[in-house]
């Protein structure tokens, strides 16, 4: 049904269109608006799924897979965390650590998950060479505190804050190119980095630079 329901939307059926606004697209507002969205946030957010979705043909590639209800949500829900400024990230957080296993959540995750992964790519090949090449020795080589204290002939909490200091380098680089690429805060991107985990393997790193 609600396949149908979705090609008929496409296909500019009258009918089709007003049980999506009187549906899909009304529960995608009420769900915005309970996780604290300006309303206006919330109301840019319906129109650009609107189009999205009818005006653009969107809804061509619902597989049925779903609800059609969760699937106009999640769209929804880019789109207000795209629109969503400064004073709003209380919202985008209180929506990035809800806890439910939501099909809204896991299509977040899995969104910002490819975000991260890529951005930790780009921060790995700008790290200077000797921070990249102290955390090389302990992502690849599995190097403990004490061996990389050798190496370098300086005591163990000396090499624990070297290893500590390169982590908060790359660390930083992630966060301020997250911040840029979502338009966001720094408290908003911490909420999705608590999200995913470590999302590229030391092999992976590695081919990215050649370390």
């Amino acid at each position: 049904m609600d396949l149908a329901l979705a090609k008929a939307a496409v296909d500019g059926d009258a009918e089709a269109l007003a049980q999506l606004e009187a549906g899909p697209f009304a529960q995608a507002r009420s769900h915005l608006a309970a996780r604290k969205f300006a309303t206006w946030i919330v109301e840019e957010a319906i129109q650009q799924t609107r189009v999205a979705l009818v005006v653009e043909r969107g809804l061509s590639r619902f597989d049925g897979s779903g609800s059609l209800a969760a699937y106009v949500r999640v769209v929804a829900t880019r789109f207000a965390l795209k629109a969503a400024p400064a004073h709003s990230d209380d919202a985008i957080v209180d929506q990035l650590d809800d806890a439910a296993p939501t099909p809204e959540l896991a299509t977040l995750k899995a969104t910002y998950g490819a975000l991260v992964r890529e951005v930790v790519l780009e921060a790995w090949r700008a790290l200077p060479a000797h921070d990249r090449f102290v955390l090389s020795l302990e992502l690849h080589g599995r190097m403990s505190i004490q061996a990389i204290a050798t190496l370098y002939n300086i005591h163990k909490v000396s090499a624990a804050r070297k290893l500590a200091k390169s982590r908060d380098v790359l660390l930083d680089a992630v966060r301020m190119r997250l911040r840029d690429r979502m338009g966001t805060s720094l408290d908003t991107v911490d909420s999705v980095l608590r999200l995913i985990s470590f999302p590229v393997s030391p092999s992976e790193l590695s081919r990215a630079t050649g370390v």
